[in-house]
């Protein structure tokens, strides 16, 4: 999951052309295998129970890059999904250079792409795959959920500008000219329902210790808006990382929410222990929270066996539909991640 602006810039990874020559295009990705058992109980749903499962996800990255004569380069990035029914991820040109980069395309927003959030070495839980094993107790990684990036509003088509890193400090914006429009065309039908992000971090050397720091903003036509805050201070083999974010959908209606996670991080050669705790709640009384002891070890370069131990709980407050509805679960699960 791409954390930082430089998944833009640097992360292209594909030999430069020559001058004369056109751009070529390298195949790259990860694939993510699992396997675990969950126990699940659901007030609302005594049936449900969780049991053992295989989980699969993967993506193919086609990625191109072109150091032009004049000082530009120029830059292609498709990403292909590998267990949904939707074939193209994301969709972008970036042109980059002395000022900066220019990113035309389907591709997350500035807000998303400078946050520093909690790191974790297993498969993660704020940005829906904790539900993947126990459905109900975990929503998704938009605002309702336990993400403090913001990916719920990611891969819509926009403009985008990142610029140089100056003493450690970066800083984008974003327009999406239709928030509804996700990698595919479609004609301009008026900007009421535009959106707009920002988005900038901070990263080096402060005191000792290493710093990562970020803050971003992003806001749908005048009706909803949603700010993220990441901190992550690494001191040797440890590091400890807090998120918060908190979205407003300018109505008395609930939905407002706030997000508050912690995590520490020990990592020592190819060994990496993680330990989180996210949790989130609904101005309508929704209240979840997760708690997740992950290990990863590399075995060969981009091969790493990873494990996750985690514990879940969500409650869906008092509203008419959900009044006492409760579920709770935990779990354990291990796979392998390659990227290629």
């Amino acid at each position: 999951m791409a954390t930082t602006a430089l998944a833009l810039t640097g992360g292209l990874a594909a030999a430069p052309a020559l001058a004369a020559d056109k751009m070529s295009v390298g195949v790259s990705g990860y694939m993510q295998q699992w396997f675990g058992m969950s126990s699940v109980e659901d007030t609302a749903n005594p049936m449900t129970e969780g049991g053992v499962a295989q989980q699969s996800d993967s993506e193919i990255f086609f990625k191109g890059k072109l150091e032009a004569d004049n000082g530009l380069t120029f830059a292609v990035k498709v990403e292909m999904e590998g267990n949904s029914p939707a074939a193209v991820d994301e969709s972008q040109l970036t042109v980059s250079g002395e000022f900066g980069a220019l990113t035309l395309g389907a591709e997350d927003g500035a807000s998303v792409l400078t946050h520093h959030g909690v790191r974790d070495a297993g498969f993660g839980m704020l940005c829906g795959d904790m539900g993947r094993w126990t459905g109900g107790t975990v929503n998704e990684c938009g605002p309702i959920g336990l993400g403090t990036a913001g990916h719920g509003f990611g891969d819509r088509n926009n403009i985008t500008y990142f610029s140089p890193r100056v003493n450690g400090v970066q800083f984008g914006a974003t327009y999406v000219p239709n928030a509804a429009q996700e990698g595919r065309g479609g004609a301009p039908r008026g900007d009421d329902n535009d959106a707009w992000a920002i988005g900038g971090n901070y990263k080096g050397d402060f005191g000792g210790a290493n710093v990562a720091v970020s803050l971003g903003y992003y806001q749908r036509a005048t009706d909803y808006n949603y700010t993220n805050f990441g901190l992550q201070v690494g001191m040797g083999t440890f590091s400890f990382d807090v998120a918060y974010a908190a979205s407003d959908d300018g109505a008395d209606d609930g939905d407002n929410t706030e997000v508050v996670a912690a995590g520490l991080m020990y990592s020592d050669g190819p060994m990496t222990v993680t330990l989180g705790h996210t949790m989130s709640e609904a101005d309508d009384g929704d209240e979840q929270g997760a708690t997740l002891l992950s290990a990863g070890y590399t075995l060969a370069p981009g091969v790493v066996w990873r494990s996750s131990l985690f514990a879940a709980e969500r409650d869906r407050g008092m509203t008419d539909d959900d009044a006492g509805h409760s579920v709770e679960g935990n779990g354990f699960m291990t796979g392998f991640t390659i990227g290629f």
